[in-house]
């Protein structure tokens, strides 16, 4: 009984919400349209302009396929692309690799700067120091002052800076303060030296000719003027 009565009110509040809720009739609702119908046709004369504009003359684009100096940029890419990949995708690889991009650093660095690496890392198989010169002259066969005047002249004072170093070298030689032969070593020499009074204008003219011999380095009228100085100063020490 109980179950008869709820079904029956569920029904009459479902239809009555149907009801509250239908739109009104259509037929009193609709309104009619009293607006005025223009028809409008194609301006044939600006179709015409249109189907002339090449603008508007659409094609098929013809498809082609790669050529062979495209397949050939893809395969080197891809080369590239696969080398990377290998290089970095690995401990070996990746040591490779960095090793490899250090060493083109270095490269360019040294070609950028005009560097001689034989004349900056040549060294003695004794102790490591850097010979007097290239040719390993005799300093005893020298007429230095001939030469270095000479050289003066050129304007090439990166050689006179050379030959006054070995100039001091004939010097300590002449008074037995060092024993000078071919291929020994300038740290040889500052050993020999020791209490020697000269000691320490000696060594600054062997940095002077370390650095613009074997560094490279500019020498300018000042830097040359500086190097006499020293220079007179080993003179009165030495004698």
């Amino acid at each position: 009984m109980v179950k008869n009565l709820i079904v029956f009110f569920s029904g009459f509040l479902l239809s009555f919400s149907l009801h509250a809720f239908v739109a009104p009739d259509s037929a009193n609702s609709i309104e009619t349209d009293q607006g005025k119908i223009i028809i409008r046709k194609f301006d044939t004369d600006k179709v015409g302009e249109f189907r002339d504009d090449p603008d508007f003359q659409y094609k098929a684009i013809k498809r082609e396929g790669l050529t062979w100096w495209d397949r050939l940029k893809i395969a080197i890419l891809e080369f590239i692309a696969r080398l990377f990949y290998l290089a970095t995708s690995t401990i070996l690889g990746r040591i490779i690799f960095y090793t490899l991009c250090a060493v083109l650093i270095i490269f360019f660095i040294i070609r950028f700067l005009n560097i001689d690496i034989k004349e900056t890392f040549y060294r003695t198989a004794k102790s490591g120091s850097p010979k007097l010169s290239h040719e390993e002259e005799n300093i005893h066969e020298i007429s230095f002052e001939e030469r270095i005047n000479e050289a003066y002249r050129r304007k090439n004072l990166r050689e006179c800076v050379r030959l006054t170093f070995l100039h001091a070298l004939k010097k300590l030689a002449d008074k037995q303060a060092i024993a000078w032969r071919p291929g020994k070593t300038n740290d040889e020499y500052w050993r020999e030296l020791n209490h020697h009074p000269a000691r320490q204008p000696w060594q600054e003219l062997r940095l002077y000719f370390d650095y613009t011999w074997y560094g490279h380095f500019d020498v300018d009228e000042n830097i040359y003027s500086e190097i006499q100085t020293v220079f007179e100063d080993f003179n009165r020490k030495v004698s």
